[in-house]
């Protein structure tokens, strides 16, 4: 694939994902997931780091923040 290409393929996946999502109440956003102290907002913005980061970056903040991205400073 083309980097082109797999933008336009990310962009497909987060519509989507988007589309599934939307219809969530604030109440649902903030219900408790299946892992321990997190909601589903948090699981959901978990696998989201701004794609304004290049991936060295991604990186380089993770170990930074001890493979935290939150203690990286990254925020969604």
């Amino acid at each position: 694939m083309t980097p082109d290409e797999i933008w336009q393929a990310v962009a497909t996946e987060r519509r989507t994902l988007h589309d599934q999502l939307a219809p969530l109440t604030e109440a649902q956003w903030n219900h408790e997931s299946l892992c321990e102290s997190w909601r589903i907002r948090d699981v959901v913005a978990h696998p989201s780091p701004p794609c304004c980061c290049s991936p060295p970056a991604v990186r380089t903040g993770a170990v930074r923040g001890r493979l935290s991205l939150s203690a990286a400073g990254f925020r969604c």
